[in-house]
């Protein structure tokens, strides 16, 4: 995967839909990194969400 500046895309999914994609994509899914994120910062709302 390359990442590109200076362009835009449109995509027809919704916004969550396209993160779950990015965890998979990254070798975990989205529950277990909003699992480990409140473990870590021991913030229960409106948690970043780590795409690595």
């Amino acid at each position: 995967m390359a990442l590109q500046s200076g362009r835009e895309y449109f995509v027809k999914r919704p916004p969550l839909e396209v993160i779950k994609a990015a965890c998979l994509n990254g070798g975990s899914d989205y529950n277990g990194r909003k699992s480990a994120v409140k473990h870590k910062t021991g913030m229960k709302r409106k948690l970043p969400t780590l795409l690595i």
